[in-house]
C-alpha cells in the first residue's frame, strides 16, 4: 500500500469544500433573510458535512475530493471500510459540530425577533449571533482548533501518515490503484 500524504489529502479536502460552497451560500443568505430560516437550516446544515463524509466513506471509501485526487480510505488490513469505520472517523468532528450548532441555536433564540429584524444584512446578523453565543462557545472553538492542529501533527509524524481519526477508526488513506489503472 502506498500511503497518501498531507498534500494530496489537503487537496481532497479543498475539493470537498468546493462541493459545499452552494450550501454555505444558502446558509449565509438564509441568515440574512430571517432568524426562523437560519434556525430551520442550522441543524441540517451542521449534519450535512458529517453525513457527506460518513456516507461517501462508508459507501465508496472516498469522498468526491478523494475520488478526484485518486486516494481512498481502507482498513489497516487493506479491506474496504464499512459505515462503522466511517462513523468512527468522523465522530469527533460530528460531536464538535453539534456543539457549535447548539451554540448558534442558543444565540438565535436569545435574540428577539425585533432585534434580529432591526439588523440588516448577513454581517449584521452574524455579529448579532456571535454576540449572543453562550460563554462555552469560545471553549469549543479552542477545542476544535486543538483537534485540527493535533490531527495535522499526528498525520505528519507517523510512517503510515495516519491522522488521529484514522487511529480511532483503524483506517489508513492510500493511493487508489484502481484510478491509476484506468
Amino acid at each position: 500500500m502506498k500511503y497518501a500524504g498531507f498534500r494530496v489529502r489537503f487537496g481532497a479536502v479543498i475539493v470537498d469544500l468546493l462541493v459545499f460552497i452552494p450550501f454555505i451560500v444558502i446558509y449565509f443568505w438564509l441568515e440574512g433573510e430571517s432568524k426562523q430560516l437560519a434556525l430551520a437550516y442550522s441543524i441540517p446544515y451542521s449534519l450535512l458535512y458529517a453525513g457527506y463524509n460518513i456516507y461517501f466513506h462508508g459507501r465508496f471509501g472516498q469522498t468526491l475530493g478523494k475520488m478526484a485526487l485518486g486516494i481512498k480510505v481502507v482498513r489497516l488490513d487493506g479491506m474496504a471500510m464499512l459505515y462503522r469505520e466511517a462513523f468512527l472517523r468522523h465522530a469527533v468532528d460530528l460531536f464538535l459540530g453539534i456543539l457549535m450548532t447548539a451554540a448558534s441555536i442558543i444565540a438565535y433564540l436569545s435574540v428577539s425577533d425585533a432585534e434580529y429584524s432591526a439588523a440588516s444584512g448577513f454581517l449584521s446578523h452574524a455579529k448579532l449571533r456571535q454576540d449572543h453565543e453562550p460563554f462555552w462557545h469560545n471553549y469549543v472553538t479552542i477545542l476544535m482548533q486543538a483537534w485540527c492542529w493535533s490531527e495535522l501533527i499526528v498525520l505528519l509524524s507517523n510512517e503510515k501518515k495516519r491522522a488521529i481519526h484514522d487511529f480511532i477508526a483503524g483506517t489508513v488513506v492510500i493511493q487508489n490503484d484502481s484510478r491509476s489503472a484506468a
